[in-house]
């Protein structure tokens, strides 16, 4: 007797031999198309019922493999689900006869890595089989959790269209995921590097734009400049990322004497961002630029100076993790990322440097002026246009993301993470945001700072500043958390590179950086460690919140104590990172462009003020009154009122105000008296924003404007050279009077015959178009006034006539 178990209904009644498990029997109706039955090695076709017997394996869809081994540094591994014999669709429209295949993993859905979590298996016209291709990738989890084996599952099959499959179960895949650690290099200070597998400091003591750090195996790069700290080490003043076609820079460099140099996010690439996200702590000093990839850069921006008259210098540190792909696979700065330190020394050229010419290794990845990213950015690319979509599958829901990263750090930040939204692509006139030219620098002329010896000139000590440093990098707020968790050489490295920048800094300026640098490493070595993370109800990893969310903003200033990731500010201090005076209204450094804007270029509806002692919150507003330029000077006139304020960084506050009377073409110069204030009562000294008409004239922030050559400024509105008035009985001249309009009788002639300066044969030159088109039967002047026309029996008087616009 024949035992069978249904796995399948109509149009066919299918089931499985029970004695015999690796044979399928088909039960047909009598003309069924025998399609069904080509790849059967035993059949019956009796009378009434037809029997099909397949032999192993099944008609029914399976995946091409039942194993596979994904690496978090390879490429993806596809995986081909085909049903095994051909199954006819009798839909005209071919693209209605398919499967829809959803997946779940079984094990830990955050570690491997799907390009969907539904597939759909489509009908091949050819071979009269369904298909659909799965891509598989070990996560890039920037996580040391160790190979692992996981279960790749599949939903029971529900289609109406094909209800054949309805309820049947492809058989999970056996996935192995080979783990990877992932690169940190860090640099902070004057700048002092934390190499990727080097130990010790690396001290880069030159100005000029350096690759910091590149892979050969994807377009992905980061570039510093650096610049002379005042009078002693250079310092990093701008970073460039790029990654696929998106490329970014932040530049605190570009400042003139006696301003702040505050933190300017650009989008350089060509187009919108596809794939980086930028966001920005509660304090506004730190910046996170998260890639597809899971590469993550941290930029803290500092203001250090400022002292006995001295200039305020901007400064920045930079963080990178790297993710697993560019194993074996990178230079720069940072060295190679091969977990061997005996060539992270080695050069673009190859050649590996010993520790006595140190100078010598960081000199040659010094790139030649105009050829950085800050100056040259690649043309776009369309295999990088978007990065492929990748999917963590849960039993309840798919979790999609570009890219094949999942950096735990991608959402923590000190406090809360803040959006920063860039837009690429747009003109200046759209972003309405002030073009200011770069600041020349000659960087062979610029003079480093010899090494000195203690005592500084204010004083200071080497055992004044050891005690200091050592005090200082104690106090961070990881230190309790890594005293044992980091090396206490690695901790001594902090601490030297405090000193040596307490010496040319002759301060404590840059203690705060060395305190972040090193619960950096802390937080990066504490989130290796899988064994520090909890779970999740969706079975995700939760990082450990006494390195993520129970940090404060930037060491809270020394002025304050942390409690669960909120600084307890000494009296007299307030803000996030206790950096704010209490009861001190923000003091203006300038604005943005210099204070003036040209209505030709932009809106001249946003104003970017430069200031310090910002604080994001309700209390952050604006407000203009209404200036007349008169006689070249400035003249607030009516009621003082409020603007909508948006925090942009601890230094940059940017306001909203309304259309001046230029834009209207009222008046060709007007403006603001612009305030800020950060706690909703003290207001900034008011400074000027002049709003002027570029087409005649330039202006400067006094109120004092010049008149551009061939232009003219009659009546209170800008004209070109040999623009008429509204009558057309007089033009103007320029060189005759750039303030009144000049008459001449010749405008009769000339627009009564000329019907246009150009679109028409030249009468002198018959290959060009461009000469006058003339009306009332009159005749072009020819190559002497070439868009002119005139009365055909007086052209000698053309060579007279004023180029007139018509």
């Amino acid at each position: 007797m024949l035992l069978v178990a249904a796995v399948a209904t109509d149009p066919c009644h299918s089931y499985r031999d029970i004695q015999e498990p690796h044979r399928s029997v088909m039960f047909v109706p009598e003309g069924t198309d025998r399609l069904l039955c080509d790849r059967a090695l035993v059949t019956d076709w009796s009378s009434g019922l037809h029997q099909c017997y397949q032999i192993y394996p099944p008609f029914l869809p399976q995946a091409s493999t039942n194993a596979i081994v994904t690496d978090e540094k390879g490429t993806e591994q596809e995986v081909t689900l085909e049903s095994t014999v051909p199954i006819p669709c009798n839909d005209p429209h071919k693209q209605a006869c398919s499967v829809q295949v959803e997946m779940m993993s079984s094990k830990d859905p955050f570690d491997i890595s799907t390009t969907s979590c539904t597939y759909t298996l489509k009908y091949d016209n050819a071979s009269h089989t369904y298909k659909a291709t799965i891509k598989v990738t070990a996560t890039r989890d920037f996580v040391k959790d160790g190979d692992q084996i996981h279960e790749l599952a599949f939903r029971p099959l529900l289609t109406w269209t094909n209800p054949m499959f309805n309820g049947y179960k492809i058989d999970p895949i056996q996935v192995t995921s080979r783990d990877r650690p992932h690169a940190l290099c860090s640099a902070s200070g004057d700048p002092h590097f934390g190499q990727i597998d080097r130990k010790g400091r690396l001290d880069v003591y030159e100005v000029g734009d350096f690759v910091m750090y590149k892979s050969k195996v994807r377009p992905f790069e980061i570039d510093i400049r650096t610049w002379s700290c005042g009078s002693y080490h250079p310092c990093i003043c701008a970073i460039v990322a790029k990654e696929g076609n998106d490329i970014v820079s932040i530049d605190m460099c570009e400042k003139r004497k006696n301003q702040i140099g505050a933190p300017d996010l650009q989008v350089l690439s060509n187009g919108p961002l596809h794939s980086m996200t930028v966001d920005r702590d509660p304090s506004g000093k730190h910046f996170y630029l998260n890639f597809a990839s899971g590469a993550r850069l941290d930029v803290g921006a500092y203001v250090s100076g400022g002292r006995h008259g001295h200039e305020h210098l901007g400064h920045m540190s930079v963080a990178l993790q790297a993710p697993t792909d560019d194993m074996e696979e990178s230079e720069g700065l940072c060295g190679t990322f091969d977990g061997t330190s005996i060539n992270d020394l080695e050069g673009p050229d190859k050649h590996i440097y010993d520790s006595h010419h140190i100078h010598d290794f960081y000199h040659s990845w010094l790139m030649k002026p105009g050829t950085s990213l800050f100056d040259s950015q690649p043309m776009f690319d369309p295999r990088n246009d978007r990065p492929e979509t990748f999917c963590k599958c849960d039993h309840s829901k798919a979790d999609c993301t570009k890219g094949k990263g999942n950096n735990p750090s991608k959402t923590n930040c000190p406090g809360k993470c803040t959006p920063v939204q860039l837009q690429g692509g747009a003109h200046p006139r759209d972003l309405d945001y002030p073009f200011e030219a770069p600041v020349k620098r000659d960087f062979s002329s610029v003079h480093i700072a010899k090494r000195s010896s203690f005592p500084t000139p204010s004083g200071i000590t080497q055992a004044m500043a050891t005690s200091s440093c050592t005090h200082d990098i104690q106090m961070s707020s990881l230190f309790s958390r890594c005293r044992t968790v980091l090396s206490p050489e690695s901790t001594q490295h902090y601490i030297d590179a405090c000193v040596e920048d307490m010496l040319y800094a002759d301060g404590d300026d840059f203690n705060i950086v060395h305190m972040n640098a090193y619960d950096t490493e802390c937080q990066d070595t504490v989130m290796r460690n899988v064994t520090n993370y909890s779970i999740g109800p969706n079975r995700e990893r939760i990082p450990p919140a006494d390195v993520t969310t129970h940090i404060c903003p930037n060491q809270c200033s020394k002025r304050g104590t942390c409690h669960q990731g909120t600084c307890a500010c000494q009296t007299g201090y307030t803000g996030p990172d206790c950096s704010v005076p209490v009861g001190v209204a923000p003091v203006v450094s300038h604005i943005r462009g210099d204070g003036v804007c040209d209505v030709r270029d932009r809106a001249c509806m946003k104003v970017q003020v430069i200031a310090q002692h910002l604080i994001d919150g309700p209390g952050l507003k604006c407000r203009y009154q209404n200036i007349e330029v008169r006689d070249g000077s400035l003249h607030p006139v009516g009621s003082v009122i409020e603007a909508p304020a948006k925090f942009v960084s601890f230094l940059e506050v940017e306001c909203t105000l309304p259309p001046t009377g230029v834009s209207s073409h009222d008046s060709t110069v007007a403006g603001f008296m612009v305030s800020v204030t950060a706690d909703g009562h003290r207001y900034s000294t008011p400074h000027p924003f002049v709003v002027y008409d570029g087409t005649c004239q330039v202006c400067d922030v006094t109120g004092n404007c010049t008149i551009k050559a061939n232009t003219c400024l009659i009546e209170n509105s800008c004209k070109v050279s040999g623009e008429q008035n509204y009558d057309r009985t007089s033009y103007c001249s320029p060189s005759t009077n750039p303030h009144s309009w000049t008459k001449d009788d010749a405008l009769i002639d000339i627009n009564s015959f000329t019907a246009s300066r150009s679109g028409c044969q030249c009468g002198y030159d018959k290959t060009k178009f461009d000469c006058a088109c003339c009306k009332n039967s009159g005749c072009q002047c020819g190559q002497v006034k070439p868009h002119l026309c005139t009365v055909c029996e007086d052209l000698a008087s053309c060579s007279s006539y004023p180029d007139i616009i018509v």
